[in-house]
């Protein structure tokens, strides 16, 4: 196994999903079948966590952790909250929250949430950080409407590089 830089995981309520990067960016390994986070407790997931991803810790003890998704939400692993839209890479990097458990240190992404076109406050988590990878990608990319398609669809407006606006359906 290529030399691991980045253990990532998208924990949402219905699954988690964790991969390995190494230095450029490359897929190393991925794990596609965790529970999601409401399907166990908070006092679960550490554990839950360390069994998916504890021999490429014990391997690759350098590596970043970073979680992003339900695990930053109120039934998640470390409540993170959200930033106000509209809101940069930058504005979300810095909001990351982050903890040392077993001598590793992990950050829990907040989500990124905007007052909808229905006059109330709307969420998401794990897609802003798609988002950004997204716009991470595409240099060229400065907005447009982003569709993500998933257990529901989301929808973002983006403008500068920025998240402005999100609908969930669920306001």
């Amino acid at each position: 196994m290529r030399e691991l830089a980045l253990i990532c995981g998208n924990w949402g309520n219905s699954r988690l999903r964790v991969f390995g990067l190494d230095k450029r960016g490359n897929l190393v390994g991925s794990v596609r079948h965790g529970p999601g986070v409401a399907h166990a407790s908070k006092e679960e997931q550490e554990g839950i966590w360390w069994r998916l991803i504890g021999d490429w810790s014990e391997s690759a003890p350098q590596a970043r952790q970073l979680i992003c998704g339900g695990a930053g939400s109120n039934i998640g692993w470390l409540e993170t909250g959200y930033v106000d839209c509209p809101a940069d890479c930058d504005q979300v990097r810095a909001a990351i929250k982050w903890r040392t458990l077993g001598g590793r240190t992990i950050g829990i992404v907040p989500g990124v949430r905007a007052m909808s076109f229905l006059g109330e406050m709307d969420t998401m988590r794990s897609e802003e950080t798609e988002i950004f990878g997204w716009l991470a990608m595409t240099p060229d990319v400065t907005g447009g409407l982003v569709c993500l398609t998933g257990t529901h669809t989301k929808w973002a407006r983006v403008e500068d590089r920025a998240i402005t606006d999100v609908f969930t359906g669920y306001v």
